[in-house]
């Protein structure tokens, strides 16, 4: 959802999870794959999941 530019709160809404874990499960993925902004992340997660 991240990727298709979907804002914080509608992903927490489809997901009927919190804002506040979206943003914390989207901080430790830029973490955990170096990425230094969303659209990083975006790059590095579709990266990742083809190497798999």
């Amino acid at each position: 959802m991240i990727a298709d530019g979907l804002p914080y709160r509608e992903i927490a809404n489809r997901a009927c999870i919190s804002y506040k874990t979206v943003s914390n499960v989207s901080f430790a993925l830029r973490e955990k794959l170096g990425a230094s902004n969303l659209a990083d992340l975006v790059v590095k997660g579709i990266r990742y999941f083809e190497e798999m």
